[in-house]
């Protein structure tokens, strides 16, 4: 069936993206999470489509926000979960939710600050591990139903050096979707959603080993160890 379009549909749908966006960096400090960084983390300035990425529901420019505490910094995309922009995805037909969920990891320590000139790019694998996870959601628009129904969930994604250690026979890095944080609420309310917030864990061999070997529900089965 033909997606049916008028100015009065596109305009409320564009409504709705906005009142979205102006409640994010208020709803996250109210989340209790921590300061959120003034600086995103960008992977360069053109266009998703432009460098063959994926694009999000509202922009063509993903990033990620940053938060930094008690010697531990935090990275959360910035916004998977906005309703999906009339311009970009016209014939999408749930502009209010967008991929339902937001995406997030953590480790010790710092990130590293772009060099002077240079358009901030990932210099730590944890940016390289949720840029990949990011991608693929962006694409499969599947974290948050299947996280939903099973609790958690694997997937396979692009290596980087750092973690060879953690390599699958594959090339590829094991990741957990979606394990329980107590130090970061479950989720965030906007005005049209409750988005999870999903976290990221890099798995070793044998976790993801075991994960695959009991199916949808190995990686509940991985989170709750």
């Amino acid at each position: 069936m033909p997606v049916i379009r008028s100015h009065r549909l596109m305009g409320f749908r564009r409504g709705r993206l906005q009142s979205t966006i102006r409640s994010r960096h208020v709803t996250r400090r109210l989340a209790g999470i921590g300061p959120v960084s003034p600086n995103l983390r960008l992977r360069g300035i053109a266009a998703s489509y432009v460098r063959g990425e994926p694009t999000w529901p509202a922009t063509l420019l993903p990033s990620f926000c940053q938060i930094e505490r008690f010697g531990r910094t935090l990275l959360f995309t910035n916004w998977l979960s906005d309703p999906f922009d009339p311009d970009l995805h016209p014939a999408k037909l749930m502009p209010a939710v967008g991929h339902a969920c937001e995406l997030w990891i953590e480790f010790v320590g710092e990130l590293p600050e772009a060099r002077e000139g240079e358009v901030t790019v990932s210099h730590h694998w944890s940016e390289h591990v949720l840029w990949a996870v990011a991608d693929w959601e962006a694409e499969a628009r599947a974290a948050h139903d299947m996280t939903a129904k099973f609790g958690a969930m694997t997937i396979q994604v692009e290596p980087v050096a750092e973690l060879e250690r953690f390599a699958l026979p594959s090339g590829f890095l094991p990741v957990l979707i979606g394990q329980a944080a107590p130090s970061v609420p479950p989720s965030i309310e906007l005005p049209l959603v409750e988005a999870p917030l999903l976290a990221i864990q890099l798995l070793t061999s044998a976790e993801y080993a075991f994960a695959t070997e009991h199916g949808n529900g190995g990686g509940t089965l991985i989170a709750d160890r």
